[in-house]
């Protein structure tokens, strides 16, 4: 029986592909209809349907084009990687796990001092899917990532892609602990991988909504302070990206970590204000000093005792 590893699959193909097809020929309708009523033409709002209409040919390209990460059955996938194996040495640490529906495994061999992927490295590519088998030189491994939620994991770095490694098998303190060995922690250009990058561009995206809605004119209709705040948003994350990449390039810190952190404590703080705010309703000035409070304790935490 062939399991289904598919990243994407085909249901999931056709509801996107059927949103975007509607939306393609919706929004030339809508261009037609304003046209032909000879209004006055709304600049912003046809601005904002030339966004969703890109997005929605993007969206039917990717339901069309995107594979699945692996093609194998599970006998071919057992073939494979007993011809991995076949080339690694005695000494070869081996750790096999699942990742989403997928049989997965790394094998680092110290004597030939190398590491296979076998389906968990993912390239560092536009849509990049996941590589059946990558092997590299130790000497190619930029970072490990220690992570800890809801479980540990660890996120590989190559000098090509990543691969994130869940360490809930009983094995799993073997191979921590040999990666994090061999993991340099003087190497620029690994910020970006790791797993807090997503948190920094939360933070990034919350600060352009808001800078956007501080900067749409008073007297602005729906319409433009839509394309403040996708402007204001697009422009966050990509702010926030630039910061981690001088980090790592320029001052050889790993501000993603730091960032995240600060974003964690910050929401804590938020949160634990929405709690007071049931007792004795809500003071905007209770609100930002518990979301510093929590935003400096996380920054804390991060620079004294997160390591990795």
């Amino acid at each position: 029986m062939e399991s289904n590893t598919s990243e994407f699959p085909l249901f999931n193909r056709i509801v996107v592909f059927a949103i975007s097809l509607i939306t393609i020929i919706a929004i030339p309708l809508e261009f037609w209809h304003e046209y032909k009523s000879q209004e006055r033409i709304d600049l912003v709002n046809n601005i904002l349907l030339l966004i969703f209409f890109l997005i929605s040919c993007f969206g039917m390209w990717f339901s069309l084009k995107w594979k699945s990460s692996t093609n194998l059955n599970r006998e071919e996938a057992s073939d494979l990687e007993k011809a991995i194996k076949a080339r690694c040495s005695n000494e070869t640490v081996t750790y096999r796990f699942m990742s989403g529906l997928k049989q997965s495994a790394v094998h680092l061999d110290p004597t030939n001092q190398k590491i296979i992927f076998f389906n968990c490295h993912v390239p560092r590519r536009f849509l990049s899917i996941t590589s059946e088998c990558f092997e590299c030189s130790l000497n190619m491994i930029h970072a490990v990532h220690l992570f800890r939620y809801r479980g540990e994991s660890l996120t590989v770095v190559t000098n090509v892609g990543r691969a994130v490694i869940p360490m809930n098998e009983p094995a799993s303190s073997n191979i921590k602990n040999k990666l994090l060995e061999i993991a340099p922690s003087n190497k620029d250009g690994f910020s970006a991988d790791d797993p807090m990058m997503g948190l920094v561009y939360v933070l990034g995206a919350l600060t352009g909504l808001f800078t956007g809605v501080y900067a749409t004119p008073p007297q602005a209709d729906p319409s433009t302070l839509s394309l403040f705040l996708i402007i204001g948003s697009v422009i966050g994350v990509a702010i926030a990206y630039l910061i981690v990449w001088i980090g790592d390039h320029w001052i050889q810190v790993n501000l993603a970590k730091h960032i995240g952190y600060l974003t964690l404590g910050g929401g804590a703080g938020l949160t634990l204000s929405e709690l007071t705010a049931v007792l004795h309703g809500i003071n905007m000035m209770i609100t930002i000093t518990l979301m510093l409070i929590g935003a400096l304790l996380g920054l804390g935490y991060s620079i004294l005792f997160a390591k990795r």
